[in-house]
């Protein structure tokens, strides 16, 4: 037998064997695998495959951090998905819109607004979903895995709790953008800062990347209107991105040289604005810190008349966001359960409890701020006996209580009737 097909031909036997050791460990009652690892993978399709040639890899290593790793990033993985949007009319035509065809920032906006007054205006329609267990590769997830443990070796990221370097060193995605395997691109983009020997801690190396960041790439509020995230790889050779995918980059940087890093949001302010999205760092102190560009209004984030709710996106599951516990066909405003996040406004404002007591109309109703034009839920609460409660509410917001009417396949945020404060 030829050398070539002999090496294949063990590879092969190699790989089989491992699928049997994992079918029968999905069949098995013995300790294996967790059971959020079995029941990703008894609700993968084809793709298992993949999934099944990461866990053969560490399965029976004593590696165990990397088989720690993998276990939590699969077991994790379930709902994760990726988004892309298409501007389509109320009637689902597609439109064209090219913000980078406008001068500026303002004649951008006029162009849009005029065409969104048309009949049919302009809307941004989900074009394909796609879950990451159905797309994943094991080579992304083990890559991942490489890297980000060896990033724990650096001076800044060596006492790390395992928890905290799980939950936001170690994630693959940050929002809902499409997979880009980013971790070695942005290590080598920033390796000169990563081999400072002046650098010692979480706090030094944060404030050197940001300022970097801040002079190679321009933050363009054209691009506002781009509702789809632009990966590492398409911000780097553009040298630009909007407000959003910038915090991203940030926060997938971070990741890259081993600082626990994730995106804070507010969904909607409560002014003509739409929203903001930083990145947020955890320091040597155990302490999270926004990591802001230059021209960000620094006062924002502390006022509570603007700033209705701060959200954290997470990649662990999160038993009591109303991603995980609402229905799946349920439709549910944007940014509130379309995905797992931690509520932490009361880390940046002061904050109260709101009561609503009325008519419910559906089982969820929403805190909305008047924003632009429109209401736009930024909290949710279950109406029980008529009543419901929001709790961690910038304390001097403006609000009304709202519920989503479905109207085909899109809503209407509807006010309610009962006790509601004048704006």
């Amino acid at each position: 037998m030829k050398p070539v097909l002999r090496r294949w031909l063990k590879l092969g036997l190699a790989f089989s064997a491992a699928a049997v050791f994992m079918q029968s460990c999905l069949k098995s009652d013995e300790p294996g695998l967790p059971a959020e690892v079995v029941r990703v993978l008894q609700v993968t399709g084809h793709n298992r495959v993949e999934l099944i040639k990461a866990l053969a890899k560490y399965i029976e290593s004593e590696d165990t951090t990397a088989r720690n790793a993998l276990f939590f990033l699969i077991g994790n993985m379930e709902r994760h998905y990726s988004v892309e949007y298409e501007l389509t009319d109320s009637a689902g035509k597609a439109l064209s819109f090219e913000p980078l065809a406008y001068s500026d920032y303002r004649s951008m906006l006029r162009a849009w607004d005029s065409l969104a007054a048309l009949p049919g205006g302009m809307i941004f329609s989900p074009r394909r979903y796609t879950l990451d267990r159905d797309t994943i590769t094991s080579g992304l997830l083990l890559n991942t895995i490489e890297l980000a443990i060896s990033s724990r070796k650096t001076p800044w990221a060596k006492n790390i709790p395992d928890s905290i370097f799980l939950r936001y060193v170690l994630p693959y995605r940050v929002a809902n953008e499409d997979l880009e395997d980013w971790r070695p691109l942005l290590k080598n983009y920033f390796s000169k800062i990563s081999g400072d020997a002046e650098i010692d801690n979480a706090d030094q190396l944060a404030d050197v990347l940001n300022r970097l960041i801040d002079s190679l790439f321009f933050e363009d509020n054209r691009l506002i209107k781009n509702a789809n995230v632009s990966l590492p790889s398409k911000i780097i050779q553009a040298g630009r991105g909007n407000p959003r995918d910038l915090a991203i980059f940030r926060v997938m940087a971070l990741r890259s040289l081993g600082i626990p890093a994730t995106l804070d949001y507010s969904p909607w302010i409560s002014d003509s604005l739409n929203s903001i999205w930083f990145a947020s760092y955890y320091n040597q102190n155990g302490h999270w810190k926004a990591l802001l560009p230059e021209k960000f209004d620094q006062q924002l984030l502390s006022d509570s008349r603007r700033i209705p709710k701060v959200y954290r996106r997470i990649f662990h599951t999160l038993d009591s966001s109303l991603f995980a516990i609402k229905e799946t066909k349920k439709t549910t405003p944007p940014f509130l359960g379309h995905f797992h996040y931690l509520d932490v406004t009361h880390n940046y404002l002061p904050v109260r409890t709101v009561s609503y007591s009325g008519h419910c109309p559906d089982q969820y109703i929403y805190l909305s701020v008047w924003n632009g034009k429109n209401w736009k839920p930024v909290d949710w609460a279950k109406c029980n006996g008529n009543a419901a409660i929001f709790h961690n509410i910038g304390k001097d917001v403006n609000y009304a209580f709202t519920w989503l009417e479905e109207q085909g396949d899109y809503f209407k945020i509807r006010l309610l009737s009962g006790e509601q404060p004048s704006q």
